[in-house]
């Protein structure tokens, strides 16, 4: 986890692709994206202002990167690598959708393919992972979800891969809530899994997960007194 700085911004991170702002700012970039030509060489054509602005919509308004690539026609990992290669200068750490993100999770996900017929791609956006991921969690639990999800204790709110901006004290100190609530669930988790005699790697990536909330707890600490001090 990352901080640099802190920019005061509006806007509303919990808007979604039914925000009217929203749906305007991604066609009118939709549209200019579709009557750009180009020079043969696909997305890395595009001009820098398009792809700028495509990471500008996706902080403002919260949306991950499967769906604003469906509504700029561009795949997901396209948006990742603008972001990676533009979006340096963005203060951001990662908070933002959660999903329980654990064995037993990922077999319910598989129940659900199997015997719901739920598509890949619905349960992507729901798990908040790559549709690649989800293939990866069939071709591994499919033979024993059904004696997972059964055995297994609930598990943990983990933080998704998508990034949301961080623009003042008050989400950092959600964040750091955010982190402490997770760190507690942890905890609480590592505990079962021992009565259980749940395997030993799990455990030890429970620990490993706990250790890192740790961290970011102390990173979001250190944030919020340098935006004092600024006060100050």
């Amino acid at each position: 986890m990352k901080i640099t700085k802190v920019k005061s911004l509006k806007t509303n991170s919990t808007a979604g692709t039914d925000n009217q702002d929203f749906l305007k700012e991604v066609t009118k970039l939709s549209n200019a994206m579709k009557k750009f030509k180009g020079d043969g060489k696909g997305v890395n054509s595009y001009p820098l202002p398009f792809k700028q602005k495509a990471i500008d919509i996706h902080y403002k308004y919260g949306i991950t990167n499967t769906v604003l690539a469906k509504h700029i026609g561009v795949a997901d990992v396209t948006i990742g690598d603008w972001k990676r290669r533009l979006g340096n200068d963005m203060t951001h750490i990662s908070y933002g959708n959660t999903t329980r993100n654990d064995i037993r999770t990922k077999c319910l996900a598989v129940n659900e393919y199997k015997n719901k017929n739920v598509s890949k791609e619905h349960l992507a956006d729901k798990y908040h992972v790559g549709k690649g991921t989800i293939t990866a969690w069939l071709n591994q639990y499919s033979k024993n979800y059904k004696e997972y999800i059964t055995q297994l204790p609930d598990g943990v709110i983990q933080i998704a891969k998508e990034e949301r901006l961080i623009f003042g004290e008050e989400n950092i100190k959600q964040a750091r809530e955010f982190q402490m609530m997770q760190r507690d669930e942890l905890r609480d988790l590592i505990q079962q899994m021992q009565k259980h005699g749940i395997m030993a790697n799990a455990t030890a990536q429970a620990r490993k997960r706990c250790d890192t909330a740790e961290e970011n707890i102390e990173i979001l600490e250190k944030a919020n007194e340098i935006i004092r001090k600024r006060k100050s």
